[in-house]
């Protein structure tokens, strides 16, 4: 777990010692497209975002809603969902939410 680039002095729930799994759950907001789309169509949008990660104006969106990182790029989002995916999806089911 990482610390809030906002808040660095302050120690994740991990560092506390806090170890259910509901409370270390990450989050991300994030574009995807439709299954089928070509390869390159999704690489394509994927380096778009990351280049508009460095401009300016993003980088203020991004602060100003305390997002810790803005677009990280396909592989990264990947790698959110192989370690995350399967700790929401129990978390979902545990907590009797319904998928909208």
């Amino acid at each position: 777990m990482t610390r809030s680039r906002r808040l660095p002095d302050v120690a994740t729930y991990y560092e506390q010692g806090v170890t259910h799994p509901y409370l270390l759950l990450e989050s991300m907001v994030c574009c995807v497209a439709p299954t089928g789309t070509p390869a390159p169509v999704v690489e394509a949008l994927s380096a778009g975002m990351v280049e508009m990660n460095t401009q300016p104006r993003m980088r203020e969106f991004v602060d100003k809603f305390g997002l810790d990182e803005g677009a990280q790029g396909r592989a990264s989002f990947a790698t959110f969902i192989r370690e995350m995916g399967p700790l929401l999806t129990q978390a979902v089911r545990e907590l009797n939410i319904e998928p909208q």
